[in-house]
């Protein structure tokens, strides 16, 4: 989460979002378009392809979806990871949970609101309902939640 060289340095705010049905409502289209940027091997492509329209089986049925794949797709938020790093945020993600560490409370509200217009409007997922903690001292323990 938030380290402690975050802290010393004066990021005392942390950004706890989490990804709702992350897995499950990742788009395949914008997916394959990320892969592409970077595999141009047009059998690798056709694979992934295939093997994201599989389907799923559910009570004995066979039902084929156009979003959503096992876990372990975290490419497809590289590109938050991307922007949060260009912008100079401290961002710690895994999987489908974020943390990020701000300097101010109204720094945090503004990343806040940056992130979940990304993710939401641009890449089509969810985000939980925000929790934002403050940290009160660099050598306490203990964490407030603010809103």
């Amino acid at each position: 989460m938030c380290t402690w060289r975050y802290l010393a340095d004066g990021y005392r705010y942390v950004i706890d979002a989490d990804l709702k049905s992350y897995f499950d409502t990742i788009p395949h289209e914008r997916l394959i378009g990320l892969v592409k940027e970077t595999v141009v091997d047009g059998s690798v492509l056709a694979l992934l392809e295939q093997f994201l329209r599989t389907g799923v089986m559910d009570g004995g049925s066979h039902h084929l979806n156009k979003q959503g794949t096992l876990q372990g797709a975290n490419i497809y938020l590289h590109p938050l990871d991307k922007i949060m790093t260009k912008r100079g945020h401290r961002l710690t993600r895994y999987a489908d949970d974020l943390f990020i560490c701000c300097k101010t409370q109204k720094g945090a509200e503004r990343v806040l609101n940056s992130v979940i217009r990304l993710l939401e409007q641009v890449m089509g997922l969810k985000v939980h309902p925000e929790i934002y903690y403050e940290l009160n001292e660099l050598h306490s323990q203990s964490v407030q939640k603010w809103q």
